[in-house]
């Protein structure tokens, strides 16, 4: 249970990263005149979508502390 609670805590620092690179594969099948299913697109688009979200929504002051430090500059563990 731990793994899925990491996943969904830093879901927009692993799906965005994930969505670039299905884009890219995507763009480079069709080069290849390859035929790939339009549905990854809209997977992408997606996990995007709801990343940028999540990041709005602030969300990244509740998911990890070294994020909010990223975003907001302010020491995650004050003494």
């Amino acid at each position: 249970m731990g793994w899925v609670y990491i996943i969904i805590r830093t879901f927009p620092f692993w799906a965005i990263p994930t969505a670039f690179t299905i884009l890219v594969g995507y763009f480079n099948a069709r080069r290849r005149n390859k035929r790939l299913p339009f549905y990854w697109v809209l997977v992408a688009v997606l996990l995007i979508g709801a990343s940028i979200f999540f990041l709005i929504k602030q969300g990244h002051l509740t998911a990890v502390p070294a994020a909010h430090s990223i975003f907001t500059g302010e020491d995650p563990n004050p003494r």
